[in-house]
């Protein structure tokens, strides 16, 4: 693969500032640009779309009922994009974000899969509690209530289940971090990845668990150099939301009172048992 930084032809072992900073930024844009490519070519479609399609219909309404489909439409575009790139390069998406299906152990996956899933509950439990911030927390539930009602249920299991974690692992960890590592050091990589991954959620609370998230998700991919590792637990933290949905507006649990804390502590538990256990595999591994 196509390395961000080269040794300098003059034969110098030492770099100047100028050409560190000049070397870093072109680093960074090259890691940035599946970013951008990931955030603006399904905009971009949509736009395209209102244009051309005949409607009558306003923005917000035009989103709403064509959202998904110019979204992945959008994410499609940008993985034929990526991968046409890497091939160019004798290489492939899959090679590029060091996604393998090979010796993987099913069980660690499911461990992961199990943490994030119980990560997922705990922090909504904890939300839940936090009745100090009510007017931010309020904001936060009115988001995340807007971001599934009215939605097909299988549709939302597919997207929010399964394709998110998928897609944005891809583009954040597998391209962005890993390509920041070859002009940065590991820490600044780290923590430039999961700011710039905070940054695409809109909610501040979002946005804050989605930077202790993403440090986690860098670490699970550096243990294992496969990115099915940080999607597993990705898969699993984002599933919590859809089970706590379904329990609530479906079902009708009346998740309240004593409940919220039964409820947080069994999540804590079995997270902390799943990581455990997951940790002890990667030990006897290496």
């Amino acid at each position: 693969m196509e390395a961000c930084s080269s040794s300098d032809s003059s034969g110098l072992t030492e770099k100047t500032t100028e050409q560190k900073i000049w070397l870093g930024a072109l680093c960074f844009v090259r890691a940035a640009r599946p970013v951008a490519l990931y955030l603006l070519l399904p905009a971009g479609l949509a736009f395209l779309g209102m244009i051309f399609r005949s409607t009558n219909l306003s923005t917000e309404e035009f989103i709403k009922s064509s959202g998904n489909f110019y979204y992945g439409l959008g994410v499609l575009a940008t993985f034929w994009l990526l991968d046409k790139a890497a091939k160019k390069k004798g290489s492939s998406l899959f090679c590029e974000v060091s996604f393998s299906r090979k010796n993987v152990q099913l069980k660690q996956l499911l461990l992961l899969y199990l943490t994030g899933l119980a990560c997922g509950l705990l922090l909504s439990v904890l939300l839940t509690l936090v009745t100090y911030v009510s007017p931010v927390l309020n904001g936060y539930q009115e988001m995340s209530t807007r971001t599934f009602k009215g939605k097909d249920f299988l549709l939302l299991l597919f997207t929010v289940g399964l394709s998110a974690p998928v897609v944005e692992e891809i583009i954040f960890r597998g391209y962005m971090y890993q390509r920041l590592q070859r002009g940065f050091p590991k820490r600044t990589a780290v923590i430039t990845a999961s700011f710039v991954f905070a940054i695409c959620h809109i909610s501040p609370f979002w946005a804050a668990y989605a930077f202790a998230a993403a440090l986690l998700l860098c670490r699970l991919l550096d243990e294992n150099r496969n990115l099915l590792f940080p999607i597993a637990f990705h898969g699993g933290f984002n599933l919590s939301s859809i089970l706590l949905y379904v329990l609530t507006e479906f079902i009708k649990l009346p998740i309240k009172g004593p409940w919220i804390g039964v409820l947080g502590a069994a999540a804590g538990g079995t997270g902390l048992i799943c990581y455990m256990k997951y940790k002890r595999g990667v030990v006897r591994e290496a």
